[in-house]
């Protein structure tokens, strides 16, 4: 990922939990990120793909945080898998 859209990922999170996304503009996240509107637009369409694009993140380092947990181990095991869950 490059490091305007990293940029403006990290500011939109920021400003997501700080404000509700509702209460989010474009204009609070390329304020924020310190960015012209149209870079915003080089990445992304909208708020909305602005925000998928956090939730596809979150969940890649979910799984990548319970794939490490399970290296090695035995899926089948009980403790694995309660760590795995958690």
């Amino acid at each position: 990922m490059n490091k305007r859209k990293r940029q403006i990922i990290t500011a939109a999170r920021e400003l997501f939990i700080e404000k509700g996304f509702l209460d989010t503009s474009i204009n609070d996240i390329i304020n924020a990120a310190k960015i012209s509107k149209g870079t915003f637009y080089n990445h992304f369409t909208s708020k909305n793909e602005c925000l998928i694009a956090i939730l596809d993140e979150g969940r890649e380092e979910a799984s990548n945080r319970r794939h490490e947990l399970i290296y090695g181990k035995d899926p089948t095991d009980l403790e694995v898998l309660t760590q795995w869950m958690m």
